[in-house]
Order: structure tokens, then C-alpha cells, then sequence
């Protein structure tokens, strides 16, 4: 925004630009624009389309206070927000801050429980060792045990094909034998 003195100074002018909703807009030569209400002219007040800025200085000096008053009311209510928001975000972080200091109080309590239950399992340790060296020894034992078993399971199996065959056999035999009956009974039979 411009300042005041360079919008006043000797050598500025004006001009009309337009007019809307009762008021003359004029411009600076340096862009600054402002109304002339058309209520607050006298009846027989002449205006220039084009004239010094000091003869319009009353409205100049009005407007520009306006302005000002509008960016110091607008500066305000941006920094009140802002204020309103850093307020929000203050509030929020020393809920984290009051969220943490919980959490580390829980962490406390749960560090003090576990150094009780470290005390109490340093026993329980020792023993869980034995119990697994225990367990060791038993695991070894079972291994030896499967690996007997396999190997029982591999003569079972050889001597039930072998089994298998010997019936095969036995059963060849038996049809031979009755065979050779058969031929002897009727040898006998015709013999007679």
C-alpha cells in the first residue's frame, strides 16, 4: 500500500475513472484509487475530471484510513486466529507431552515388574537348562529309537515279500501235490 505523503504530495493529480453505487471513483497518477460520495457534495460543488490531488485530500486522507483500518482490522483477526490456532496446536502438543509422560510412568511400572520377574527367573532359568539338557538327552534317544525302527520296518517289509513269495511257492507246491494225487488215484482206479 502506498503512503500517504506520496499520494498527497505537490505535484499529484487526479482523475475521474467511473461511477458506481452513489460515489465518483478517482485515481491517483500512482494508482491509488478512491470514492467521492456524491451525498456529501454540496449542490453547487464542481469536480474536475482531471485535478490536483490536493483539492480531493479530505477523501484521500478518508479512504486511506479506511484501507488502513480494514488492514490493521484484518492483521488482527488473522492474528487473533492465528493466536486461536498456535492455542489449539499449544493444547494439543501438551497432551502429547501429558500422553507421553503416561506412557513413560507405564513403561516405568512395566521395567520395575519384569527386573522382579528377571530375579525370579534366574531360578527358573537354571532349571528350564536342566529340563532342556534333560530333553536333549531324550531327543537323542528317539532318534536312535526311529532309526531302529526303520530299520525293523525294512526287514519286516523284506521278510513279508519274502513271505509273500514262500506263499507263492507253497502254494504251487500244494496244486502239485494235489495233481499228483489226483494222477495217483486214478492209476489205482484203473489198476483195479
Amino acid at each position: 500500500m502506498l503512503n500517504l505523503k506520496s499520494i498527497l504530495n505537490d505535484n499529484m493529480r487526479v482523475k475521474f475513472d467511473f461511477y458506481r453505487n452513489g460515489a465518483l471513483w478517482y485515481s491517483t497518477m500512482n494508482g491509488f484509487q478512491f470514492p467521492v460520495p456524491v451525498k456529501t457534495l454540496a449542490g453547487t460543488t464542481i469536480l474536475k475530471a482531471n485535478d490536483k490531488a490536493s483539492a480531493f485530500s479530505y477523501y484521500i486522507k478518508k479512504y486511506y484510513n479506511e484501507l488502513a483500518y480494514k488492514k490493521i482490522e484484518e492483521y488482527a483477526l488473522a492474528k487473533e486466529k492465528n493466536k486461536v490456532v498456535k492455542e489449539k496446536e499449544v493444547s494439543k502438543y501438551l497432551q502429547k507431552i501429558e500422553d507421553k509422560e503416561k506412557t513413560i510412568e507405564d513403561l516405568r511400572k512395566q521395567l520395575d515388574f519384569t527386573q522382579k520377574l528377571l530375579v525370579t527367573e534366574k531360578g527358573e532359568k537354571q532349571q528350564l537348562q536342566q529340563q532342556i539338557f534333560l530333553l536333549s538327552e531324550d531327543n537323542k534317544k528317539i532318534n536312535e529309537l526311529e532309526t531302529e525302527n526303520k530299520t525293523l520296518l525294512n526287514t519286516n517289509e523284506s521278510y513279508i515279500k519274502e513271505n509273500h513269495k514262500l506263499e507263492g511257492e507253497k502254494n504251487e507246491l500244494q496244486k502239485e501235490i494235489e495233481r499228483l494225487n489226483n494222477r495217483g488215484f486214478f492209476a489205482r482206479l484203473f489198476n483195479k
